[in-house]
């Protein structure tokens, strides 16, 4: 892989090429960017030194983007507009006539059902709030993000209340509890019922969490096994949830997961729900954040969006 020394890279070059790509003509391009011809043609030719790249395609007076100068200038184009957003949205921060909250959600969640509708509403009800989100299921940098006042909350799976617990300083919310499932493939026969006991999944082969990565959900799955005097029969161990789905080969292997897990493209597996458990989400931030009033704000919005949501859907 090529390794690219991109600190002799300029705003100024980037700004050039994309009007030397709309113009398709140096001259021009000098124009707009108030700049010289000959600086023109030297920026573009330093660009793809740097980059390694032919950007454009010449034929006498006639020029072209070349398939990387294509996507490049669609790139530099996307940033540039993204970089005026920002911009404007600094502006209206200073000003006062922009709030900016920042929450935290795992990557796993089914965001299109769970996440997108709430942040979609909050900010048509509250225009003067922007929401950004960020996506890890890292609890511990999730954890630290919010003490550290680097977010101002974040939402996750139940299981993580046993850790939360021990920091003082973070206060939590549950939003909505539902059972555990049990990912099987179709065939499996119990894959037909209309929901499983712990004790019904006791000749089951299970892919585990890895305990190390995930100690609080692995515990959690553990104790119902031995709340049911099961020693459960391990298939294998995997690094994410998503991971176990997708290792289910046989008819007596299962994974264990909550419902609200983004849905996977394995169309030979369903998801039977597991009676006398529990799993779900809560919203949790920094206790000194109470008096926040866009905080408190928003916990108690996503409290009753829950709320709501599940008295309707049930």
């Amino acid at each position: 892989m090529r390794h690219f020394n991109l600190d002799s890279l300029s705003f100024l070059q980037i700004q050039i090429f994309i009007a030397a790509a709309r113009e398709l003509n140096y001259t021009r391009a000098a124009k707009i960017c108030n700049v010289t011809q000959p600086t023109v043609s030297r920026s573009m030719d330093a660009l793809e030194k740097t980059l390694g790249l032919q950007l454009f395609i010449r034929n006498g007076n006639h020029m072209q983007l070349s398939p990387a100068g294509r996507l490049l200038y669609s790139y530099f184009q996307d940033m540039l507009r993204q970089l005026e957003e920002h911009i404007t949205t600094a502006h209206q921060l200073q000003q006062g006539w922009l709030s900016q909250f920042h929450l935290i959600c795992p990557e796993t969640i089914d965001h299109n059902r769970y996440l997108f509708p709430i942040v979609k509403q909050y900010c048509r009800e509250n225009p003067k709030i922007r929401i950004h989100y960020t996506l890890t299921d890292n609890l511990n940098r999730i954890i630290e993000e919010i003490l550290s006042c680097q977010a101002n909350a974040a939402i996750f799976h139940t299981f993580s209340i046993s850790r939360l617990d021990k920091y003082p300083g973070i206060d939590y919310k549950p939003l909505v509890s539902t059972p555990l499932t049990a990912f099987m493939l179709r065939t499996n026969p119990l894959s037909c019922r209309d929901s499983v006991s712990i004790s019904d999944l006791r000749a089951q082969k299970f892919f585990l969490p890895n305990a190390n990565k995930n100690p609080e959900y692995f515990h959690m799955i553990m104790d119902y096994f031995y709340r049911n005097g099961i020693i459960p029969q391990i298939a294998g161990y995997t690094s994410s949830i998503a991971e176990g789905i997708l290792n289910l080969q046989d008819n007596d292997e299962v994974n264990i997961a909550d419902q609200f897990l983004m849905e996977l493209s394995h169309p030979d597996c369903v998801r039977v729900p597991i009676r006398e458990t529990e799993s779900g989400l809560i919203i949790f931030w920094r206790k000194n954040d109470e008096s926040d009033s866009i905080t408190s704000h928003f916990v108690a919005y996503c409290a009753d969006y829950f709320s709501r949501y599940y008295t309707q859907n049930k």
